[in-house]
């Protein structure tokens, strides 16, 4: 039982970091949504600011933009993951991810394919051949900072990783805390560069349109699950025959 245990917690262990590598590749050209092709669309705001409490504190936002968005995502950070040292520290919670997405030219002609991106406190990173790069539209990305006052909605950024095609409306904003001297504005265009070029959006609506790699997905989980049982299986019949033994 001891050996066919030992196998299997092999095989789970396997099937769990070679996952890694594809639930998360990019879609290739072919299963890209049409609506993503478009550019987002801002349009003046009649919304008033209101404030939001969340983490035990309150936040004033302030709609500067209606706005709504269709993009594949390349790269996230999750706000409150183990990464994160900056937003406990500023006590920002209401902020709960941050989404680098593409749509438009960089979709339509496959340059995102050959691009590597990734993400850290606040920022999004590429990297590719200078004559890739020569191609790839910096004005068809954006890191969206995420604010969120819906738990349906907190869970489906949440489950949001690289690949999926998404779409979200609701409205740039600055916001504050309150009582504090804490705040962030958002980026009101897209060719902007640099630390405040970022948007800043509070969502009513999100949806994940299309998810990718789901049989990875499924892999990875189902494999990490069951590599920690079998694992706690073989702990548990070793000192249980240990114990025999004595």
């Amino acid at each position: 039982m001891l050996k066919i245990s030992f196998k299997l917690l092999f095989i789970s262990t396997g099937f769990f970091f070679i996952s890694l590598f594809f639930r998360d590749r990019l879609p290739p050209q072919g299963q890209i949504l049409e609506d993503l092709l478009y550019e987002p669309v801002q349009t003046e705001t009649s919304v008033s600011e209101f404030q939001v409490d969340a983490g035990g504190y309150e936040y004033i936002i302030t709609p500067v933009y209606d706005y709504e968005f269709y993009g594949m995502v390349v790269s996230y950070f999750n706000a409150g993951s183990w990464r994160d040292y900056t937003h406990s520290g500023w006590k920002d919670y209401i902020n709960v991810k941050d989404i680098a997405a593409i749509w438009g030219n960089n979709l339509e002609s496959g340059v995102y394919r050959h691009v590597k991106f990734w993400s850290g406190n606040w920022t999004w990173n590429a990297k590719a051949r200078r004559d890739i790069w020569n191609r790839f539209d910096v004005s068809s990305i954006s890191n969206s900072h995420i604010l969120a006052d819906d738990e349906e909605i907190k869970r489906l950024l949440l489950e949001t990783r690289r690949g999926d095609q998404i779409y979200f409306r609701g409205f740039l904003a600055d916001y504050r805390r309150a009582g504090t001297e804490f705040s962030r504005k958002s980026s009101i265009s897209r060719d902007d560069r640099g630390g405040h070029s970022c948007e800043v959006v509070f969502v009513e609506e999100y949806e994940i349109l299309k998810t990718a790699n789901p049989i990875w997905r499924k892999i990875h989980k189902m494999s990490g699950y069951s590599a920690v049982i079998l694992f706690i299986f073989i702990i548990v019949i070793f000192f249980g025959s240990a114990t025999e033994g004595l």
